[in-house]
């Protein structure tokens, strides 16, 4: 019987797709350095080197077909345009609305929602579907938020991976753990689970955590709904920096470049995040995907009486004018810069969520950490300027963040530089403090409290 390892098999394949995209821009070219990459590696088996393959294909089959990559192909089922060999979204499509009314949520609105999003997504790994509750085993509860629970489970069947065009069928994963998120919403208990869904539907990134679905559980003897989602052994980015207080330059810029490839797709949608913070980033092994699409809204949006977030990764504009933008996402960007160096919590030493967010209107800054090196300082105080006309945008930031990570790839000098400063202002035996100040979530009306 062959064994695949597939966690390392998931890590070597991030790994040598991540570095392939260091070297070039265009796809094709970054698919033979990948290629070449996976053919000279040591680490994993020839039958694990095949799932790798597999992989690929997959992938470049789907965003062929998910960014019109290639030359149009005339599909022989419906005489659309499609631009994979793989599969065709259309007839994907055409495939799920042949089963609408053989399932059922028990909510005719519920049921809607999931036709509209199937006809609109058919792609695998984006498609929204109705997951039974008798196909979830071992629900235990993993952490509570502001306006949402957290449960994680075992997915019997597992998500959609493929389609097989020939058999008519889809090729699952098999059992996958999953998170379940329970979102509760005052006089309307779907608002906040339809709206958290459209957004994976609407940005369809491999850099955002899957959403596969919806289910229901049962909650003190309620029936709630929540979305299914895949699941992260390492935890939240927060929970990862407090544990491994030691990561590496290397580690660390890659975090941030990856932070920035997310945060791209979503700006890339006309759409802002509005709740950026590391309690939002997701890990595992080397991934680093982005979650809390539910606060996401359109740029053009009007202000809002109240605001919802971490109040440390707030820009001083939105509180004192109730109004974001892709800055403010920018300004929250350069906090988590700033945290992914130093560690702590930002602004861990102000308790008052109100009292900061005053401090913050008047002018209050981090403390730059020292051994961070220059460009990124530079790129923190510039994402973090008081005019939000003078940030960057995050397709600048992209371009500087990858070309410092490329450099730490090819150069030892950058890494020395770091471990000299770090060892000079941080030298062995000072243990940082842990932080001392939780800031989460809230739900707060500027009028009323900050004056």
């Amino acid at each position: 019987m062959v064994v695949i390892r597939k966690d390392l098999v998931s890590k070597t394949y991030f790994e040598l797709i991540y570095y392939s995209e260091l070297y070039s821009s265009n796809y094709e070219e970054s698919m033979k350095v990948f290629n070449k990459l996976l053919y000279e590696n040591s680490v994993i088996t020839q039958d694990e080197k095949k799932s790798c393959q597999e992989r690929v294909l997959r992938n470049i089959e789907r965003e062929k077909e998910l960014f019109k990559r290639g030359e149009p192909i005339t599909c022989n089922n419906c005489n659309l345009t499609r631009y994979s060999t793989r599969y065709c979204e259309n007839c994907i499509i055409k495939y799920l609305k042949s089963f609408f009314g053989t399932w059922t949520s028990g909510s005719k609105v519920i049921d809607e929602f999931i036709c509209e999003c199937q006809s609109n997504s058919g792609l695998p790994l984006h498609i929204m579907e109705w997951i039974s509750p008798d196909q979830l085993e071992d629900i235990m509860p993993l952490v509570k938020g502001g306006i949402s629970t957290i449960y994680v489970a075992t997915w019997k069947r597992g998500a959609i991976l493929d389609f097989n065009e020939s058999k008519q069928e889809f090729v699952y994963n098999g059992p996958q753990k999953v998170v379940l998120k329970s979102l509760s919403s005052p006089g309307n208990p779907y608002e906040m689970v339809f709206k958290e869904a459209k957004k994976f539907i609407q940005i369809r990134s491999g850099d955002i955590v899957n959403a596969y679905g919806i289910t229901k559980i049962k909650i003190l003897g309620k029936n709630n709904y929540a979305i299914v989602m895949n699941y992260f052994t390492d935890g939240n980015l927060r929970d990862y920096l407090v544990n491994h207080p030691g990561i590496d330059l290397k580690d660390k810029v890659f975090t941030i470049w990856r932070i920035c490839l997310a945060l791209s797709n979503i700006h890339q949608q006309d759409l802002i995040h509005c709740n950026l913070h590391s309690r939002n980033i997701l890990l595992y092994t080397n991934r680093c995907l982005l979650t809390g699409l539910g606060s996401c809204r359109p740029v053009d949006d009007k202000c809002v009486d109240k605001l919802y977030g971490v109040i440390p990764y707030m820009a001083p504009e939105l509180l004192l004018y109730k109004k974001y933008s892709k800055a403010t996402d920018i300004y929250s960007l350069g906090v988590l810069m700033w945290e992914i160096f130093a560690i702590n919590q930002p602004f861990d030493y102000i308790p008052d969520s109100y009292q900061l967010a005053k401090e913050i209107i008047c002018g209050l800054k981090l403390q730059m950490v020292p051994e961070i090196p220059n460009r990124i300082q530079g790129l923190i105080y510039r994402c973090m300027d008081a005019n939000p006309l003078k940030r960057p945008t995050i397709e600048q930031i992209l371009v500087i963040i990858k070309s410092i990570y490329k450099e730490i790839h090819e150069s030892k000098e950058l890494i020395i530089e770091y471990e000299k400063k770090k060892s000079y202002y941080s030298p062995p035996g000072i243990v940082l403090k842990p932080y001392t100040t939780t800031h989460n979530n809230i739900i707060f009306n500027l009028n009323e409290k900050i004056q």
